[in-house]
């Protein structure tokens, strides 16, 4: 790791992992992405992320690797406040701050608002925010995404009377840079309310029109096993493939193209060190 990392744990993280300077079991989650030869057959692995979290399970640290060469790509921060998520502080290799996603809350902890800051003359400077309405029953009813002062996205969603997400309706201006113009999504549940399918229908910025959906499958343990992704024509254009531990966390996801042959292996593992959880300061509350 670059030698010049330094970490500092912000205060709630401090009562939760240091005790006078003591070192720690953290738990090490990490991420390995499979080299592909053009058959879909691994010719082997390499770390593309890390993740760190307290001895309670808090992420507190995250690091990206170069998928090429391994080295360190860069790596975020997180910061809490009140026991939640407070800001999310991106560096690169060369630990430059490249910008801080701040999160805020009402007084019953819905997430209202995130407003991704860069790092300007003596300054954070608000580059895009993100804006949520609920309803009484906590669920996200409105979204709205600006970049800059220019609204950039709305979203609206629809629930059943059981409280299941049954419709997410997406408009996009210019400033998005989406394909779409805009997009609907319709939920279907099995008996077992459980996903089976979302319908995806939309136009992009030519008013072409466009449809897709996708299927969900689950294994006998209740776990999501496979979704299926098929053109309005129901040909089948792209499989994920979801593989678990005994004890539910994920140990393999694979992409499977059109003609069925592997795109895309991700392997996790999952480890304990004892170690020194370090020190990370927050540049946002250094402004």
């Amino acid at each position: 790791m670059n030698h010049k990392l330094r970490y500092l744990i912000s205060g709630f993280l401090l009562m939760l992992t240091m005790a006078s300077g003591a070192a720690d079991t953290l738990k090490i989650h990490l991420t390995y992405k499979h080299k592909l030869d053009n058959t879909g057959h691994s010719t082997g692995r390499i770390v593309v992320n890390q993740k760190l979290h307290t001895p309670e399970g808090i992420l507190f640290r995250e690091i990206n690797f170069d998928e090429i060469t391994g080295q360190m790509a860069g790596y975020v921060f997180y910061f809490y406040k009140d026991g939640r998520l407070f800001t999310q502080e991106f560096y690169n290799q060369t630990d430059s701050l490249q910008y801080i996603l701040k999160h805020e809350y009402d007084p019953s902890g819905n997430e209202i608002r995130i407003t991704k800051l860069f790092p300007g003359p003596g300054q954070m400077i608000s580059a895009e925010k993100t804006v949520q309405v609920y309803n009484n029953n906590r669920k996200v009813i409105q979204q709205k995404k600006y970049y800059g002062r220019q609204l950039g996205s709305l979203t609206k969603y629809q629930y059943t009377p059981s409280g299941f997400l049954s419709q997410e309706i997406s408009k996009f201006k210019p400033s998005a840079k989406s394909s779409s113009k805009q997009e609907n999504k319709s939920y279907s549940y099995s008996p077992g309310k459980m996903l089976s399918q979302i319908v995806v229908t939309g136009k992009d910025f030519t008013n072409k029109p466009y449809q897709y959906r996708e299927e969900y499958g689950y294994d006998d343990k209740g776990w999501l096993s496979a979704v299926k992704t098929l053109d309005a024509s129901n040909v089948l254009t792209g499989t994920k493939v979801y593989k678990y531990f005994t004890g539910g966390a994920i140990n393999i996801y694979e992409e499977y193209n059109a003609e069925g042959s592997l795109a895309v292996l991700l392997e996790y593992d999952y480890k304990k060190h004892y170690m020194e959880p370090g020190t990370q300061v927050s540049r946002y509350e250094a402004f």
